[in-house]
């Protein structure tokens, strides 16, 4: 699993099915030496976690309890598209009999020394590309200039992508001239689209791509739209577990994208705000996914498009 939202969610499907007989959630790495290994029928661990203990124990240490030891036959990978080298890792140094893997978005490959997992990869049986999901959500395309001065524009323009995005996000959460349109817009008149999801319990979030850019739009909704502190809630990875979870219940939610993105299921997320920018195509559709889920109504992004860079441009005609 990529993240402990996919290990509760994960684990509660299979114990639905299952029971909880043998199921194990490795939530501590020192664990692993001291379980009783005959009495494991599942275990459910994030991939950072495996990672950290194939670093403490050794890929044969750990290879030998989960394949031998605890004798499990059958791996299950959720977003294997996220970190290829425990994906190969897994591929090569674990002996599976059956393997099934589970990404929602087309793969893609950073890392070009993985040749053994592009092989692997491209071998296996793909299901579901039959299945459709009707769509359920209306995306509103907001088109404008942040109007970057000289300094800014000639600071972020030449940088590569990944620094690039960092440095466009930073500014892009300062600038007021698209959210100021957003909640004037959706926001402020009795009838407007996002009184109207609140009215219906649902929530608002708005994505800023960077943890120090949820306080700065956090304020702004506060003191210029007058919404109450205690309707906002901040999710990232700078609260506490219990901070996080009492703040996904807030009207409105101030989050990263990599903290409540990919895996989080929440059929009362109604409105997504894109206040950030990202090249990766896997990344935008995940995150367009947050609204509209199984079991949940309708739901609605706003994706601010800002004109003030060749980069941003071109991936917007790419996306649209």
């Amino acid at each position: 699993m990529y993240n402990s939202d996919l290990i509760k969610q994960g684990y509660e499907s299979f114990c639905k099915i299952l029971g909880k007989e043998g199921m194990y959630v490795l939530s501590r790495g020192s664990d692993i030496m001291d379980l009783k290994y005959d009495k494991i029928n599942g275990l459910f661990l994030t991939q950072a976690m495996l990672e950290s203990i194939i670093k403490t124990y050794g890929i044969e240490t750990i290879s030998d309890i989960i394949c031998n030891k605890m004798n499990l036959r059958m791996k299950i990978i959720d977003e294997v598209d996220r970190n290829v080298s425990t994906t190969y890792k897994l591929e090569v140094y674990f002996n599976f009999e059956y393997n099934l893997y589970l990404t929602g978005t087309p793969y893609r490959n950073l890392q070009t020394d993985n040749r053994v997992f592009q092989i692997i990869y491209k071998n296996v049986l793909h299901l579901g590309d039959d299945v459709k999901v009707p769509a359920n959500k209306n995306i509103y395309f907001i088109r404008g200039k942040m109007n970057p001065t000289r300094k800014e524009f000639m600071k972020i323009r030449g940088w590569n992508e990944s620094m690039f995005k960092i440095e466009y996000n930073n500014i892009f959460a300062r600038k007021d001239i698209f959210l100021d349109f957003i909640m004037d817009k959706m926001y402020i008149k009795d009838d407007s689209l996002m009184k109207k999801m609140l009215s219906e319990e649902g929530r608002i979030v708005f994505f800023v791509g960077r943890i120090e850019n949820c306080e700065i739009v956090a304020k702004k909704l506060h003191e210029r739209f007058g919404i109450d502190e205690d309707d906002i809630g901040i999710v990232n990875s700078s609260k506490s577990l219990k901070e996080n979870e009492e703040n996904k219940n807030k009207k409105f939610i101030v989050s990263t994208t990599q903290k409540i993105g990919r895996g989080y299921d929440d059929k009362h997320i109604r409105v997504i705000v894109l206040l950030e920018f990202t090249f990766a195509r896997s990344e935008i559709t995940q995150t367009l996914s947050r609204v509209g889920r199984v079991g949940g109504d309708l739901g609605h992004v706003v994706y601010p498009v800002d004109m003030s860079f060749t980069q941003t441009i071109d991936t917007y005609n790419k996306r649209k």
